[in-house]
């Protein structure tokens, strides 16, 4: 008779026991499995955000076309209808691809700032504001003044290529500073000249309307090339920080960010 018990419960010679341990990980780091390069993304951010400049240029240039008609109407002068008209096409063709690129950054912005936020979440720190909220207070009123900056400057902190640095001691780039500036000079521009604007204005209010939408594409112009060159920033960081200390790797005697999660 044999003596060897079921298989699997020692009886038998090289038997399996399937409730002992694996002998190998079967799960990955969830840290390092956060971890996803925000390289691609900033560099297709960086070619919206360039488009959208160039496409405010050619709508500072009908601008300005628009007043020297504008001038001559107001002087008593005829102007050919033909003129006129070509005014309002090139207008309208201006308007909707501002619209189409301004949409599409702000879906590129949105997926940027969770990727972000997670990688430098798989890093080991602790961030305050979650990667949902590191989009989603761009829309929140009141708050989205101050949050969106601050989930930047978590996303930067966090993502610093030395894992023993404490992470709140950080200082960020005066890149960002400048950046969040003139986005809010151009978000406060564009409220005053939409809402100065008149649904059918006379020439002289539509000169005046139309060097105020000048005056603001300057900054509308200098928040894209800003942006852009601080996701790339962001993004070149964070590929810093995984080539020298990838995600899940503990880093001895670090010091993570350690603050509570904003809900």
């Amino acid at each position: 008779m044999s003596t060897s018990g079921p298989p699997g419960f020692g009886g038998a010679p090289g038997a399996i026991n399937p409730y002992s341990p694996p002998a190998t990980a079967i799960e990955a780091s969830p840290a390092a499995a956060g971890y996803r390069s925000a390289l691609p993304l900033a560099k297709a951010m960086v070619a919206v955000l360039g488009l959208n400049a160039f496409v405010e240029v050619l709508s500072d240039l009908n601008g300005l076309l628009t007043i020297s008609v504008m001038e001559r109407v107001a002087a008593g002068e005829q102007v050919p209808e033909a003129q006129l008209s070509a005014i309002d096409t090139r207008s309208s063709v201006i308007v909707g691809l501002g619209l189409i690129l301004l949409v599409t950054v702000i879906v590129q912005f949105c997926l940027f700032m969770a990727r972000t936020n997670r990688n430098a979440r798989a890093f080991g720190s602790h961030l305050r504001i979650t990667p949902r909220w590191a989009a989603g207070f761009f829309f929140v009123p009141i708050v989205n003044l101050w949050k969106p900056y601050q989930a930047m400057k978590e996303i930067w902190q966090g993502s610093d290529p030395d894992p023993n640095v404490y992470a709140w001691n950080v200082r960020v780039p005066a890149l960002m500073k400048f950046w969040w500036a003139v986005y809010l000079l151009n978000n406060f521009g564009g409220y005053i000249v939409l809402r100065s604007a008149k649904i059918e204005p006379s020439p002289r209010e539509l000169i005046e309307n139309t060097w105020a939408e000048i005056i603001t594409s300057a900054t509308a112009i200098g928040a894209a090339i800003l942006a852009a060159l601080l996701v790339r920033a962001v993004a070149m960081r964070q590929e810093a920080r995984q080539r020298r200390h990838p995600a899940g790797s503990p880093p001895p005697g670090a010091m993570p960010l350690t603050a509570g999660v904003a809900p």
